[in-house]
């Protein structure tokens, strides 16, 4: 059987699909790794937090109790070393005061943290341990655990992620994947703007070259190959990639025509370029790209601008991994496209099965360069509901092309500073040097020897150990000088960052004073008094809930005096429809009846709304920046300046939903107004009791009176009931006197 289609670009294998009932018997007979991991944590949970080694015997006991410390076993102590307890549990910073403090004490000799040892590079996935081309006992495999324990494809050391490119679609919000898609942040979703001037307009969840889009494709085969590829782990939901770490971008071809292959490439290079050119602060880390379809018995010399795109990834820094067909023919001879091509700037994968054999697959001294699992996988498939297994059995190179491409970014996010930088300053020859680790790290394999030109199958941990040894020993680098303010506990090797001069501020960020670069708290933070800001001016500030339906509007009153010259408005919004956030339309409107709008996209019409008490005279203030111009749930905020607005007496908040649909919008609103000050004497609004404060029995006098529709003693907004509004405002004014 193949995968072959009889036109330009195909997929190369459709899925051999198990039904998931045959699939749930199958993994019956694992054992969970979680299940042991739990079971080990009961059995081996301590209180120690450090070890120590004191210059006397006995040790200092008094000196550690005022500490709130204590000797765990005192009787015991290997190699002169105690085990100290805490007596409350600690927070990080919690111990790493202490361990300062048993540093710097007379008696000791030696102190420090007593690091959890895990077991390194696994994984919590349930179905892992199914997936034979991971680990198996006959160690035919990829040896991914031993490679986890070095890389998962994650950020390098400078704070990288490497990205692989997935040449067709895949689904973006299956549970493996959806955490590792690629997003161009530097682009505003669905505004119709090219916001970064990357030539891509509205590519934010990535690039289909057919409709100049970024909506792509969502089909099973892409999904398993990007599953192949970078899976997420650690996630306690069925398997894992071989980069688990590692970003996938989604770009489409469409058709399955040569030009939208070549477009498709071209994206992936412009991204790649634009990280490049910028020192990695704009595009994308792209590493990789993967192809799993192609065109049986193809010359390549009849694509020749296809096969030269190779060599112009390369340029940047790209690899590209390709499957070679699903048929037992000798491409050199027969031809393929593209891992015909012969360019350093592609690998040629051909597929084996769980006993080292070759597959039904292709072959070919000159153009195959490795082998790579690509029988009976289990990955991902299409997502319907969390109750859906989501998994099925696939076979085909499709699937041993990705888990090179996957392995290509594995060996990106290596714990390696010098080649990290080598990758941002000579692109071309750090993807020439991971190329060269691929396959010189291979598992022999006799099945292909003299008919690829490895003569092996892929070994993650092979590669990474070829990768590695030119690397010096960075398991953990950092500031070693116990005196330091940025002291690293952790660190097992001084990089030359120690700090003796900033260590005390003040750390709140709600403070005044607050220093991000400090470490260690002196008690110096100071806070504005309440009702003012920082710098003395008077703030209000509020905080609203108002879930409106489409075309409705609720007002909140209070009493000011002052004027208004600036406002910092936060909305958690979410739309139970089509609005948009920037529907939600915020107006304060001072007590002579002037106003200004302070969110939405548009300045609005007051008279807009039936009975809506906006002011008469509205100025558009503010604008809620565009990226408010989208009906997803989050948290959207924006800052205006230049209000100008004054008043003595009820000021009004007006909330509106300009949104059309009867559906409805949930909103919280934070709102804090400059220049705003309490009226004095006007808090006796609130003081329901008149007692002569604002206090529980006012809370009481108003609940009793909830839902009252005239002459109502609770009406603090004087809208004619009380309501939600009426206690939020009394709040405000909680504890204060009115006098």
């Amino acid at each position: 059987m193949t995968e072959a289609m009889c036109c330009p670009p195909f997929f190369r294998r459709i899925p051999w699909g198990f039904p998931m009932a045959i699939l749930a018997a199958l993994w019956a007979a694992f054992p969970t790794e979680s299940q042991g991991l739990d079971a080990q944590k009961q059995e081996g949970q301590h209180p120690v937090e450090f070890l120590v080694q004191f210059h006397r015997h006995p040790p200092p006991e008094q000196a550690l109790k005022d500490m709130g410390l204590s000797l765990w076993r005192p009787n015991s102590a290997p190699f002169g070393v105690h085990f100290v307890s805490a007596d409350k549990e600690l927070g990080d910073d919690d111990k790493v005061l202490l361990l300062r403090q048993l540093q710097q004490h007379e008696d000791v000799h030696t102190a420090q943290l007593n690091h959890v040892i895990q077991r390194r590079g696994w994984t919590n996935d349930p179905w892992v341990t199914a997936q034979w081309h991971h680990v198996q006992d006959n160690d035919i495999d990829l040896d991914s655990d031993s490679a986890w324990a070095i890389s998962t494809g994650g950020t390098n050391p400078l704070g990288h992620q490497p990205v692989v490119a997935i040449i067709e679609g895949f689904d973006p919000d299956h549970p493996e994947l959806e955490d590792n898609v690629a997003v161009n942040a530097e682009d505003i979703p669905n505004n119709l703007i090219d916001d970064d001037e990357n030539g891509y307009v509205d590519d934010h969840l990535g690039w289909n070259p057919w409709t100049m889009t970024d909506v792509v494709s969502q089909d099973d085969h892409g999904t398993a190959v990007a599953g192949m590829a970078g899976a997420a782990s650690g996630n306690a939901f069925q398997g894992a990639g071989v980069a688990p770490d590692a970003g996938l971008m989604r770009i489409d071809i469409g058709p399955l025509t040569e030009a939208e292959v070549i477009a498709a490439y071209a994206y992936a290079r412009d991204r790649r370029k634009r990280f490049n050119d910028s020192q990695g602060t704009s595009g994308a880390f792209v590493v990789a790209t993967n192809a799993s379809w192609g065109i049986d018995y193809a010359n390549p010399e009849d694509h020749p601008l296809w096969c030269a795109v190779y060599d112009s990834l390369l340029e940047v820094g790209i690899l590209n991994v390709a499957a070679t067909a699903n048929l037992s023919v000798d491409v050199d001879l027969v031809g393929d496209m593209p891992t015909g091509c012969g360019s350093f700037g592609l690998l040629s994968v051909t597929a084996t099965d769980s006993m080292d054999l070759r597959s039904q697959a292709a072959f070919g001294l000159n153009s195959i360069d490795l082998g790579a699992p690509g029988e009976q996988l289990l990955l991902p498939t299409g997502w319907s509901s969390p109750a859906d297994s989501s998994m099925a059995l696939w076979t085909g190179t499709s699937f041993a092309s990705p888990a090179v491409a996957g392995a290509v970014a594995l060996l990106y996010g290596a714990p390696c500073p010098e080649f990290a930088d080598q990758a941002l300053a000579q692109p071309q020859l750090a993807a020439l040097r991971v190329r060269d680790a691929l396959l010189e790290g291979v598992d022999a394999c006799p099945d292909l020897l003299d008919i690829t030109a490895t003569g092996g199958r892929l070994n993650l941990h092979g590669a990474l150990s070829e990768l590695m040894s030119g690397c010096a020993d960075v398991d953990s680098v950092g500031c070693t000088l116990p005196a330091a303010c940025n002291y690293d506990v952790f660190a097992l090797v001084d990089d030359g960052t120690c700090d003796t001069l900033s260590c005390f501020g003040c750390t709140d960020p709600a403070a005044c004073n607050f220093d991000p670069l400090v470490a260690l708290s002196d008690g110096s933070c100071t806070h504005p008094e309440p009702g003012y800001d920082c710098a003395g001016q008077c703030l209000w500030q509020t905080h609203w809930t108002a879930p409106l339906a489409g075309g409705s509007w609720t007002s909140l009153s209070f009493e000011a005096a002052g004027t208004c010259t600036g406002a910092s408005v936060e909305l958690d919004f979410q739309s139970n429809g089509g609005a948009w956030a920037s529907d939600q339309i915020l107006v304060l409107e001072s007590p002579s009846g002037q106003g200004v709008q302070l969110t939405g996209l548009y300045p609005i019409d007051p008279t807009a709304l039936e009975e809506a008490p906006l002011a008469n005279n509205v100025t558009f203030s503010g604008s809620a920046p565009l990226n408010w111009a989208t009906n997803a749930p989050g948290n959207f905020s924006t800052n205006i300046n230049g209000i100008n607005l004054s008043g003595n007496g009820l000021w009004t908040l007006h909330a509106t939903n300009l949104w059309g649909g009867p559906e409805g919008s949930d909103m919280e609103w934070y709102v804090d107004l400059v220049g705003l000050c309490p009226v004095p004497g006007t808090l006796c609004i609130l003081d329901i009791d008149a007692d002569g404060w604002v206090g529980i029995t006012d809370v009481i006098a108003l609940l009793s009176s909830w839902g009252c529709l005239s002459d109502c003693p609770g009406d603090i907004t004087g809208d004619g009931t009380v309501s939600a509004s009426d206690l939020t405002l009394l709040l405000t004014g909680f504890g204060e006197s009115c006098n």
